[in-house]
């Protein structure tokens, strides 16, 4: 399961703030390494990890949400399943594409993912609620996106 987030951080006169982008890389790194996830790559305001399952995806996705909008830092996070390639540290394929593009379509607060790994979820008594379906460049047909509650 491919996890990415997103942060939208403070800024000083329309300028962000370089330690607020530090904040959330750590915040990135340490949540994905607590619930034993693997970080591909961390940039200014995104990272992309990945998870050998979609529960801890989840949770991670809420620690980092939860962490980072105490020191003022909102994120958004999409998740996706499928065949990755791994090359050293960084992974890549449709499912980092797919992630990264359900972060985007979210709200700042939010934590979306796909139908494909609500598939996977099902029947973990975690609840979802629907957020409907869009289009999603890589996939097939439309994409239906789910909330955890």
């Amino acid at each position: 399961t491919v996890l990415t987030v997103e942060a939208s951080v403070g800024t000083e006169k329309n300028v962000p703030s370089q330690e607020s982008f530090k904040r959330f890389q750590t915040l990135a790194k340490r949540g994905t390494e607590r619930v034993k996830g693997r970080v591909s790559h961390v940039k200014e305001n995104e990272s992309c990890s990945i998870f050998d399952g979609p529960i801890r995806a989840i949770r991670c996705a809420r620690a980092i949400r939860d962490s980072a909008l105490e020191l003022g830092i909102e994120t958004k996070a999409g998740l996706h399943t499928g065949l990755c390639e791994l090359r050293g540290d960084k992974v890549s394929g449709a499912p980092v594409d797919i992630s990264k593009r359900v972060a985007h379509q979210a709200a700042f607060g939010d934590v979306l993912i796909t139908n494909a790994v609500m598939d996977l979820v099902s029947g973990s008594g975690v609840a979802f609620t629907n957020r409907g379906t869009c289009n999603i460049e890589g996939m097939a047909e439309n994409c239906r996106l789910f909330a955890p509650a």
